[in-house]
């Protein structure tokens, strides 16, 4: 996975060909965000579990710095690059203003009822039913961003992901080398590797050191899926927190969608139905895959029956789109949406912990009957940290009217940075 960027000094990546200003204000700011981590453990070193790296106050992201595409490729352009090097923004698709049911109480029933819609008692963390209006239409992202598209943000920007800075971040262990493996179980002893080890109520989720969006699966990794041929580039970036992914998309002139619009726009103009397509749920192994999911019994590699082509990620436009013409809203990566998890009555937000986010669609990890990791639908939905990663996590952008409302009110102000431990995302799940 070598995707093509420039480096000035070995912990930052500036492209060459930056605006000078740019460059400078990228490499500042970047001085003060390394000097300001202080409580950074050195590459050989075990990571105290009870460490958390304190508030950035120097440190400033691109939105800050007022970097942007626009100007960036009016640059490029000016400096007479050979235009076909710019990396397009993904392509939107129009969703009309409307109304809607939001969330599920219903889901398809089992063959021996006919399939007929009953209660739901799967787990697709979704909201009770609610009626949501739309009043004005917005687009979103055809797809999911690409790793190809992050890297020219990452080419334009300088910008570090979450999990680089930390140095770690969550892999399913069925997409690891057996050496590494090895190493984060403690099997073995590599100098400057540590053994940071599983999830504790997920052993399947291995937290890996040096797994970021450039190697989604650690040790400088490309794809191990070898049922496809597609270019890793072209899949979904993942590894992303909820924080890289608005710097992307500020940067990118466009927003994260909020959870309503997000479902509005999966359901792809459906009444009641489960899936973009309608509630066939086909658990045969004869039909058609409309989705990556995990089809098996058990976590296990072998347990997949891999019908749907792809044991971990698949390309961002794989599979049918809805009749919006938007692909990939259920099932292969879970993705972002604006705003953050309001408060429950009396309850104080945490100051020593990031906010919670949410996050819509399922991925490649979960399945159909939801009797392990979650249920796929177009209402599943979790929650977990802003600065959370996985090798499962992605988002899309979305323009148009932000509207807000009581359940869903958008984050405009960015959120700082700090250092998460395996320990505190124990009790999480992907």
């Amino acid at each position: 996975f070598n995707i093509s960027y420039h480096v000035s000094m070995a912990a930052l990546s500036i492209p060459s060909d930056m605006p000078v200003e740019h460059q400078n204000a990228v490499q500042e700011q970047y001085e003060l965000f390394l000097k300001s981590r202080e409580g950074k453990k050195s590459n050989g070193e075990k990571k105290s579990s009870n460490q958390v790296q304190q508030p950035v106050s120097d440190w400033k992201s691109p939105r800050q710095l007022g970097l942007t595409r626009n100007d960036y490729v009016k640059d490029l352009v000016a400096s007479g690059i050979d235009v076909s090097t710019i990396v397009n923004l993904t392509k939107q698709a129009v969703i009309p203003a409307g109304t809607y049911w939001f969330g599920t109480q219903m889901g398809i029933g089992t063959p021996e009822n006919n399939g007929k819609l009953v209660p739901v008692d799967r787990k697709d963390g979704a909201d009770p039913r609610k009626k949501v209006k739309l009043s004005q239409p917005f687009t979103i992202d055809i797809h999911p961003v690409t790793a190809r598209q992050f890297s020219f943000f990452v080419d334009a920007t300088g910008y570090k992901t979450e999990a680089e800075i930390i140095g770690w971040s969550f892999v399913l262990d069925s997409l690891v080398t057996k050496e590494v493996a090895d190493i984060v179980d403690g099997k073995v002893e590599v100098e400057g590797k540590n053994a940071y080890g599983r999830v504790k109520n997920a052993l399947h989720w291995m937290a890996v050191q040096d797994a970021n969006w450039r190697y989604p699966y650690g040790d400088n990794q490309s794809s191990l899926d070898e049922l496809t041929e597609d270019p890793l580039e072209d899949m979904p970036v993942v590894h992303v927190s909820y924080i890289d992914a608005e710097e992307y998309c500020a940067w990118a002139g466009r927003q994260l969608p909020t959870e309503k619009k997000w479902e509005y726009a999966a359901r792809g103009g459906l009444v009641n139905q489960s899936f973009p397509w309608g509630n066939e749920e086909y658990t045969d192994s004869e039909s058609p895959r409309k989705m990556n999911i995990w089809e098996g019994d058990s976590m296990k590699k072998k347990a997949n029956r891999l019908l749907d082509g792809y044991l971990g990620l698949a390309p961002a436009v794989a599979y049918d789109p809805n009749a919006y013409g938007v692909f990939n809203m259920v099932g292969n990566v879970w993705e972002w949406v604006a705003g953050t998890v309001p408060l429950q009555p009396g309850q104080r937000p945490a100051t020593d912990q990031p906010p919670l986010k949410v996050l819509r669609g399922g991925s490649f990890v979960d399945t159909v009957h939801g009797r392990f990791n979650h249920a796929v639908r177009v209402s599943t939905r979790q929650t977990n940290s802003a600065d959370s990663a996985a090798s499962n996590i992605g988002f899309r952008c979305c323009c148009g009217v932000v509207e807000k409302d009581e359940d869903n009110v958008g984050e405009q102000q960015p959120q700082q940075r700090r250092r998460r431990t395996v320990w505190e995302e124990q009790d999480q799940e992907f």
